[in-house]
């Protein structure tokens, strides 16, 4: 595993609190959505396809990178309550008429879980080389704090108390 420093924002239960935006939709649900619309936002030189669990990032002029949010309490010691998300990152890797040869899970970022992770599966390793890439990548929800915290200061004494 190869493991990358990146900067602290927000706690796992500080995003489990905020993530709740859609009462209609699962705080997974809302997540993937969340992950998603950040993502969509930039489709000036790429096309971003929604999947029913995952996310394609499809470059114009490389090969094509699928994101797989995850809304799990990840520590970055023991990562086997993300089997199921590495079982099928392995699958979308070895199909190889997808074109995609690199895979990253997004969970949110925690105390246990605030660096990304390279992972290397053996069959995978015989069988790609190191023609693949499987990252967990902690991912930050501090624009949901923002917008929250903005939308509150907008609000400025007009808006009843969101419980």
């Amino acid at each position: 595993m190869v493991i990358v420093e990146k900067e602290n924002n927000m706690s796992f239960n500080d995003c489990n609190v905020l993530i709740n935006l859609d009462p209609e939709l699962s705080r997974e649900k809302n997540f993937f959505e969340f992950v998603y619309n950040k993502i969509a936002k930039d489709q000036k030189n790429r096309y971003v396809e929604k999947g029913n669990d995952y996310i394609d990032i499809l470059p114009f002029d490389s090969a094509g990178v699928r994101v797989i949010p995850s809304f799990k309490e990840v520590n970055i010691k023991e990562l086997k309550q993300l089997n199921n998300e590495m079982f099928q990152a392995s699958q979308t890797i070895l199909d190889k008429k997808e074109g995609i040869s690199q895979v990253y899970i997004v969970c949110p970022k925690n105390e246990k879980f605030m660096k990304h992770i390279e992972v290397k599966v053996p069959n995978l390793e015989q069988e790609c080389k190191d023609e693949y890439k499987i990252k967990v990548i902690p991912y930050s929800l501090s624009s949901i704090k923002r917008a929250n915290e903005r939308s509150k200061s907008s609000c400025q004494g007009t808006c009843s108390a969101a419980v």
